[in-house]
C-alpha cells in the first residue's frame, strides 16, 4: 500500500512494534503490536484488528 503522507513516495510494510501509553499516571506497554510502517517517512497505520485489540486492552487496563 502506498504511503498516505503527502509528498512521500514510500510504501507501507507490516512490522511489529512496542507501544507505550500513559493511563492515570502509569505507563502501560503494549508489546508485539502489528502495524503498517512507511519505509520512507515512518508513518504508522494501525490495521483495524490491531486497533480493536488495543482498545480492548486499554479498557481492561482502565477498568482496574
Amino acid at each position: 500500500m502506498e504511503c498516505r503522507t503527502p509528498s512521500c513516495d514510500g510504501a507501507y510494510e507490516r512490522r511489529t512494534i512496542t507501544r507505550s501509553e500513559r493511563h492515570d499516571g502509569q505507563v502501560v506497554v503494549f508489546e508485539e503490536v502489528e502495524v503498517e510502517v512507511c519505509s520512507v517517512c515512518g508513518d504508522i497505520v494501525y490495521p483495524p484488528e490491531t486497533a480493536e485489540r488495543l482498545e480492548t486492552l486499554r479498557d481492561a487496563v482502565t477498568a482496574g
